[in-house]
């Protein structure tokens, strides 16, 4: 259910974002927050 955080590169990423997904091939895989440049997972969805 939970994943790892994830470190957040680049100029222009956000810093903090109480909302955010993420998604590959674009299908969602998970959904958490950015906390201090780093994507935290709440919920991670298996494949």
């Amino acid at each position: 259910r939970l994943g790892n955080p994830v470190i957040i590169r680049g100029r222009d990423a956000p810093v903090e974002a109480e909302e955010a997904c993420a998604t590959a091939r674009g299908k969602l895989v998970a959904i958490g927050a950015i906390e201090q440049g780093m994507f935290k997972p709440k919920r991670v969805f298996a494949g």
